[in-house]
This record gives structure tokens, C-alpha cells and sequence, in this order.
């Protein structure tokens, strides 16, 4: 796996991430746990994730790493992606801007 130097989540901590335990190679109340990852995902506003098909991935790490039968934990990371290099959190494009509270130089440099 490979993660740009431009993704939002190595640059600035812009995702989530969720911890699973597992007891003899059993996830463990997986189902809460892909609840609270597609809640959290939500009030980020990051789309496009399959969290579904997250069990399936998990479970086929846990045997290609041959954990199927031992106590582990799978910790999955989502984050937002390479984006436009901006501080900013992303706002959603249909949205109307403010720059009321920026400074008036800034302001006149972004319009």
C-alpha cells in the first residue's frame, strides 16, 4: 500500500480510524464497530467508502497473516485522500464561502 504526501489524512489528520479486536481469530462486534466507522465518516463528510466490504478485508488480512485462530486487533484508517492543498476543512462546493473573518488581505487575494 502506498499514501501520497499530499493525502489529507498523513498531512493533517483529515480521517478516521476504528479498532477491532478479535478472539480466536473472531472479530468482535464487528457490526458496532462498522456503525461507528460509517458515523464518523459521515460527520466528516468523506463519501465513497465501501464500509460493507470492510468485514470481508478484514477477515481476509486476518487469514493471509495467518491470525484465523489467534487474539488480534485490525485497525482501519480512512482518510479523506490527496486533495488540493489547502488548510482549510474542505467545504462542500455548493456551499456558500465566508471570508468575513479573515483578514482583509486574504480576503482580497482568494475573490
Amino acid at each position: 500500500m502506498r499514501v501520497s504526501p499530499d493525502d489529507r489524512g498523513f498531512l493533517f489528520g483529515d480521517g478516521v480510524y476504528e479498532v477491532a479486536r478479535t478472539y480466536g481469530g473472531k472479530l468482535f462486534t464487528l457490526g458496532r464497530h462498522l456503525d461507528r466507522l460509517r458515523y464518523s465518516l459521515g460527520q466528516l463528510r468523506i463519501s465513497g467508502v465501501d464500509v460493507d466490504g470492510i468485514a470481508g478485508v478484514a477477515r481476509e488480512l486476518l487469514k493471509r497473516n495467518e491470525l484465523g485462530t489467534r487474539d488480534a486487533i485490525v485497525y482501519f484508517q480512512i482518510t479523506r485522500g490527496a486533495a488540493v492543498r489547502a488548510h482549510g476543512f474542505p467545504i462542500h462546493r455548493s456551499a456558500p464561502r465566508s471570508t468575513d473573518t479573515l483578514p482583509p488581505s486574504y480576503r482580497n487575494s482568494i475573490r
